[in-house]
């Protein structure tokens, strides 16, 4: 940690150094726009804020090609994004911390749009339809925010209304039968009243091959739209509503590769006799997008939102707001088999509902009180969420022949099977909260920021699991009825010094506290869990900063540097027993690391930004990890099982590092412009890098699952006719067609099917691939 310190000290005295001698050699004329962000309530200039933040605009997300949530990571070092085998089961990472998006907990990284907080990450599934900017806050917020995070911020603004009547159009082609169309038009009605529309329209084939057939698995289609109003009630009075609307469909598959090096000859030999030579998993190549199992299936994921901001200035500077919001979302998934194997055994229809609203009133203050020397922010938070989680399993004839024992075998046959488990968990969640947050001028340079939040939770639940045939009983889901109790109240708080070195260099230091609410296990599995066994405690972070930001060479380069440490308690971690997943308090873990993001103006048309970001994750306690998949009393004595003659299923993580965290991330892009024949064109290349990290859904260090380092590259060149009312963009993604895994998880059924290796602790691993090699071209127009 000190070297951390250290490194970054000596990087920014270093840069202060050698920062005049360099402004000599610039032309002043060549300026870089200055960065404005709202992460702090106010409309400040991003070097100025004391926070690791980064800063995307809408343009730099076409330039980009970031479409949704799941794109961030490349441009945004220290964020991932994945999903699982079902779209809900969306993962947002920052700074190694996450949560999985298909459970009832709160997620690590808190989403806003438009001021209101979205409450489950699959939600962001869909497109950024009109985004006019997105700001990655990096470390918990636990004071302005609407809702504590133990992680980040992201908050997402959508395009306002123009003052002048303008639209623009455009259709996209690309690979894998990837089509779109987009619009979006300013309609002012009068001085006071301003309008806007957007929607978008799209259809995709999907990445994915079934061998059997040949036909493709993976699409969607989806329609967006937004609407949008500005509206000037009084000189004082203003009122902002977005009304938003996407509606997703397609088979929901993804491909769930088989990683064939962790087939054992044995479980070759067992899937053989089980399945026939015919039928086995295709293992050659686990990143090509072609598998031989069943992939049918269905997916709806619709949603609507409504976010309304009344603002009021008053004659003395002060503003009031008021932010409400309201969201219903509804997800369900019918997956024909969730085994992945080329024969029938199970299916699935899985379903999330969430309907929320929100209200915030948030008291601004000027700039200059006690003589411009103090501001504030205050305010009030209120939200509500009603949320539902279910699943229906249904059989063949040949699960029970197959899977259950024969004393069960004619009683299973003899039962139901369509619907031989039905599980509903509803949550009922409320929270409230009081903050402020204020800044005093210490001296001329020197800056203090006090900020605190209480916040009060309290959420009632019912997980009720019926089983209609008795093997569902046994085997997968156990009969429950069980009322849930959770309530927390917490403070957070923020404490910070910024000084200001010169007026373009500054150095900060802080200190802060993040919460992560507790709550309830929604999965199903075989063996019925008390009230107790299916609640988990809050999760809590310290937070400590050391941080520069400057700009140099007259204004063309800006660096951001922050240096951090967290410290999480009762860190809320998953594990999987085989048929169903649970969330428990995990103990301790430490995430330490700098960040360094800067952007250099080389030119009036050349620009260079990125970042790099280093993380060290360390559990420093956690001894009832979960051991190894193949563990079991024939283990020998090795590492990721628990101790000979004790419990070899739990081991102690101590000491091991969180998944889904790596060590190093970056990304660097380079944006080159210019004209020809009175033709406009602009060309942007790009890379961005992860490390190496564990990937798998079950924090078990399982080497299995320990996804080598990769780097993605992508470019675009668009060409803007002489009016510029119309241009064409041509793309490339993923340019050297890296092959790697998103997620992996194990083989579901492989201890019932055999498939576990006592000896090394290992299994049969499958793989959630990353998207391929792709082209496509844009076509737009203004009007």
């Amino acid at each position: 940690m000190k070297a951390i310190w250290l490194g970054g000290s000596a990087l920014a005295a270093l840069i202060s150094a050698g920062a005049p001698a360099l402004a000599q050699e610039t032309d002043p004329a060549v300026v870089r726009d200055v960065i404005t962000v709202t992460a702090q309530k106010r409309e400040e200039n991003i070097q100025d804020v004391p926070l690791s933040i980064v800063a995307v605009s809408g343009e730099d997300l076409e330039e980009r090609n970031i479409t949704n949530a799941m794109d961030l990571g490349r441009t945004v070092p220290n964020f991932y994004a994945t999903r699982g085998a079902a779209a809900a089961n969306t993962r947002i990472v920052v700074r190694g911390i996450g949560t999985a998006g298909n459970t009832a907990a709160d997620q690590s990284t808190a989403f806003f749009l438009d001021g209101v907080y979205i409450p489950r990450p699959s939600i962001l599934y869909a497109s950024f339809l009109d985004i006019g900017s997105v700001e990655v806050v990096r470390g918990p917020q636990g004071t302005l925010f609407g809702r504590n995070a133990t992680s980040g911020g992201v908050i997402l603004t959508s395009r306002a209304p123009g003052e002048e009547c303008h639209g623009t159009a455009s259709l996209e082609f690309g690979d894998y039968g990837h089509q779109q169309i987009e619009a979006a038009v300013d309609l002012p009605v009068n001085d006071t009243v301003r309008l806007r529309f957007a929607a978008q329209a799209s259809e995709f084939d999907g990445y994915g091959e079934s061998i059997p057939d040949g036909s493709s698995f993976g699409g969607d289609e989806t329609v967006a739209a937004r609407l949008s109003a500005d509206i000037d009630l009084t000189p004082r009075l203003s009122w902002s509503v977005r009304l938003d609307h996407t509606r997703l469909s397609g088979d929901g598959a993804s491909a769930a590769e088989a990683l064939g090096d962790t087939l054992t000859p044995v479980g070759r030999a067992i899937l053989t006799g089980f399945l026939g030579a015919g039928n086995l998993p295709e293992l050659d190549d686990p990143y090509d997008h072609r598998v031989s199992h069943i992939v049918g299936g269905d997916l709806s994921d619709v949603q609507w939102g409504l976010s309304s901001t009344f603002n009021y200035d008053f004659d003395n500077g002060y503003s009031l707001g008021l932010i409400s919001g309201w969201r219903d979302y509804e997800n369900q998934q019918y997956d024909e088999d969730i085994f992945f194997l080329s024969i029938p055994l199970t299916g699935r229809i899985a379903g999330l509902h969430s309907e929320s609203w929100s209200h915030e009133l948030r008291l601004v203050s000027p700039d200059d009180l006690m003589d411009g020397r103090f501001s504030f922010v205050a305010g009030l938070y209120a939200s509500h969420e009603d949320a539902a989680f279910t699943e229906v399993l249904s059989f063949t004839p040949r699960t029970c022949m197959v899977l259950a024992p024969a004393p069960l075998r004619a009683p299973c046959l003899n039962s139901p099977q369509a619907q031989a488990s039905d599980l509903r968990m509803t949550q009922s969640s409320d929270s409230l909260a009081v903050y402020a947050q204020g800044e005093y001028l210490l001296t001329d340079e020197l800056t203090l920021q006090l900020g605190a939040r209480y916040t009060s939770d309290e959420r009632e639940g019912r997980f009720l699991q019926l089983a209609a045939n008795p093997l569902s009983a046994r085997a997968f889901r156990a009969p429950a009825d069980t009322q849930l109790d959770f309530s927390d109240e917490t403070p957070t708080l923020r404490v910070a010094l910024s000084y200001t070195v010169s007026p373009d260099h500054t150095v900060f230091a802080s200190y802060s506290t993040g919460y992560k609410s507790g709550g309830f296990n929604s999965g199903g599995g075989a063996e019925r869990l008390t009230a107790e066994e299916r609640t988990f405690d809050s999760e809590t972070a310290d937070n400590f900063e050391l941080g520069f930001k400057g700009s140099f060479l007259d204004n063309r380069m800006d660096l951001a540097l922050t240096a951090y440490r967290t410290e999480l308690e009762d860190f809320q971690s998953r594990s999987f027993d085989g048929s169903s997943f649970i969330t428990r308090n995990a103990g301790t873990l430490v995430h330490q690391g700098f960040e360094l993001d800067g952007a250099l103006l080389i030119a009036s048309n050349i620009e260079v930004t990125g970042g790099v970001a280093y993380l060290d994750s360390e559990f420093t306690s956690f001894t009832g990890a979960q051991a190894l998949p193949g563990c079991s009393a024939a283990s020998p004595d090795i590492p990721g099982c628990g101790p000979v003659g004790g419990n070899r299923r739990v081991q102690d993580l101590t000491g091991g590092k969180n998944h889904f965290a790596p060590e190093w991330t970056g990304n660097l892009f380079v944006t080159v412009d210019g004209e020809v024949a009175q033709w406009g064109w602009r060309a942007t290349a790009g890379a961005n890098y992860v490390g190496e990290q564990f990937v798998g859904g079950v924090i078990d260090n399982n080497p299995q699952v320990l996804q080598d380092g990769y780097a993605l590259v992508s470019a675009r060149l668009t060409l803007s006719a002489p009016n510029d009312r119309f241009n064409v963009a041509v793309y490339g993604e993923n340019l050297t067609d890296e092959g790697y895994c998103g997620v992996s998880f194990y083989q579901p059924l492989s201890g019932q099917l055999g498939l576990n290796n006592a000896s090394t602790g290992g299994t049969f691993i499958r793989c959630n691939t990353g998207a391929p090699r792709t082209f496509g071209v844009r076509l737009s127009t203004t009007f």
